[in-house]
């Protein structure tokens, strides 16, 4: 009997001392849209993990608002290691004739470097909280546009953008204005 404990007692402060090899998942609220031609969602935050849908942007038609069509817009509530998980996807409303329409349902993992958005000029942090250290980007009517995604938590998202790379509370997500 003293051996098993002492064998439990073993195993449990290796198991503490193991670093996780399964990087941290923040929660997070942002609604953003999917930068890249082709925007991949997958089953799991990993490149092999099964595709469940490509999606692309969506043609300019005649009558929309904007000429050079918009991107797929998604919900994200979770981040991990440069991955994002959707829970919702449509096209957004723009006044086009063609009707807004939800086209994935359910969840799946997205790459940060699929997903963008826009922010107006501002404070980069180099945290997600105003208590961290800043720096001010842009004139006040600038557009920034995101190139890729890094983190997010709550409605704070990490960034890379032509103006460095840090974080903001809040992306843009309206294709078609500037969301002043």
């Amino acid at each position: 009997m003293k051996k098993l404990l002492m064998a439990l007692a073993a195993g449990l402060v290796c198991a503490a001392a193991a670093p996780s090899s399964m990087p941290i998942t923040n929660s997070c609220n942002v609604h953003v849209w999917g930068a890249a031609r082709n925007t991949e969602i997958r089953a799991a935050p990993s490149r092999d993990a099964r595709l469940l849908g490509t999606f692309r942007r969506r043609a300019a038609v005649e009558g929309a608002t904007d000429i050079n069509g918009t991107f797929p817009e998604f919900r994200i509530n979770a981040a991990r290691g440069g991955w994002f998980r959707v829970v919702h996807a449509d096209y957004g409303d723009y006044g086009d004739p063609l009707p807004r329409s939800r086209f994935y349902r359910g969840t799946g993992w997205v790459r940060g470097d699929q997903l963008g958005g826009q922010v107006l000029a501002g404070r980069l942090y180099a945290g997600p909280s105003e208590r961290s250290t800043s720096r001010d980007y842009g004139e006040p009517a600038d557009i920034v546009e995101i190139r890729r995604l890094l983190d997010c938590r709550g409605r704070w998202v990490k960034i890379e953008a032509d103006i460095g790379t840090g974080w903001v509370n809040g992306i843009c997500n309206n294709q078609v204005t500037t969301c002043n």
